[in-house]
C-alpha cells in the first residue's frame, strides 16, 4: 500500500483526483487531504508516514514549493 496526501485548494480537483486514483491505482490509499498551503504543512507534520504527495503548484496562500520546503523541514 502506498499512502498519499492530496493538496489542492479546489474541491473539485481533489474529488476528481481521488476518483482517478480509486479507479486506476488501487495500491494508493489517500491518508489525508488539505485545501491550502498552510493546512498542507500542518497535515504533513501530523501525518509524517506517507510516500506520495499530490500537490497543487499555485494556491491562494502559497505554492506547492513552499509546502515542500516548510513541511519537510518540520518533520
Amino acid at each position: 500500500m502506498i499512502r498519499a496526501i492530496i493538496v489542492d485548494d479546489e474541491p473539485a480537483a481533489r474529488a476528481s483526483l481521488k476518483l482517478e486514483i480509486r479507479l486506476h491505482c488501487p495500491e494508493i490509499t489517500i491518508v489525508a487531504e488539505a485545501d491550502s498551503a498552510l493546512t498542507a504543512i500542518n497535515t504533513i507534520q501530523a501525518n509524517p508516514h506517507f510516500e506520495l504527495l499530490f500537490l497543487d503548484i499555485q494556491m491562494a496562500d502559497g505554492s506547492g514549493f513552499d509546502v515542500t520546503q516548510c513541511g519537510y523541514r518540520a518533520i
